[in-house]
């Protein structure tokens, strides 16, 4: 069993005019259904290199950075961007987006404002005074505030991470759906894709693993943390699949490698059947 499912972009985006940007669809179809189905922490990586942002020096650091939003996403990300923190090469900057005291409450989720209020505090709590370790609150009333913060904040970082955010509803992300081209990627990190936004760093998009529930209706997923595993509930039984996704090169690869996917999946299906 695997705790995180870490896949390629299926687009590989030149930061240059010199040439197009590569295209493989048969990896998109891979990565959507692997959101769509596996019960474990999900990351799809858009790879820029280093060729695209700041180059690691001897003695000095990667400037990553988290943009906090909130849901269970978000909170994923953030888990992910503390174990980062295990790196003595890594300074982490997080970002969190909040809504003006007179908004507050309008996204209507009181329960997740909760647990990301917990989350987040856990995270200061732990890393209080940490050199390596950065916290900003960047207030913003509507997705356009929004989208001009994460430019200015996305300058001379090599690595963001975002949530998916797909069943997340909040002012801070209003009207950026519609010009959504990624779904997989989420609102924030399909902006953040984009040729025509400038940003020179490799983005990370996390996805929760409860969060594939709300596409799948027939699955039911439990809520848990970065680091372990977890079972996908059907409504007459369990299933659980074992997803590791190492490399992929080719169409013909991709697809190989779908099939041998299934087939675990059918077998633990039958294992635990016969239990």
């Amino acid at each position: 069993m695997v705790d995180l499912v870490l896949l390629p972009f299926h687009r590989r985006i030149n930061s240059g005019l010199s040439f197009p940007d590569t295209v493989h669809p048969a990896v998109r179809g891979v990565n959507t259904s692997v959101l769509l189905y596996a019960p474990c922490t999900v990351a799809i990586l858009v790879d820029r290199e280093f060729s695209c942002g700041p180059v690691y020096v001897f003695g000095t650091a990667h400037r990553v950075a988290a943009f906090f939003i909130g849901g269970g996403d978000d909170r994923e990300a953030l888990s992910l961007a503390t174990r980062m923190l295990d790196n003595s090469a890594i300074d982490l900057t997080v970002f969190r987006f909040v809504l003006p005291k007179a908004m507050a409450g309008l996204d209507g989720a009181a329960e997740e404002e909760g647990l990301d209020n917990d989350a987040m505090e856990q995270f200061l709590i732990r890393h209080e005074g940490r050199e390596r370790v950065g916290y900003q609150e960047v207030e913003v009333r509507e997705g356009a505030e929004t989208v001009a913060a994460i430019k200015t904040m996305s300058e001379n970082c090599s690595l963001i991470l975002v949530g998916r955010g797909e069943t997340r509803m909040s002012p801070a992300t209003s009207g950026l759906e519609m010009w959504r081209e990624f779904p997989e990627l989420g609102v924030v990190g399909d902006i953040l894709a984009s040729p025509n936004f400038g940003c020179k760093a490799s983005v990370l998009v996390v996805q929760h693993p409860a969060s594939s529930a709300a596409d799948v209706s027939e699955v039911k997923l439990p809520a848990s943390r970065f680091g372990s595993c977890r079972k996908m509930q059907a409504k007459e039984d369990e299933q659980s699949a074992d997803v590791e996704v190492e490399e992929i090169r080719d169409a013909d690869s991709v697809r190989l490698m779908y099939v041998e996917v299934v087939k675990m999946a059918i077998q633990v299906r039958r294992l635990r059947s016969d239990d």
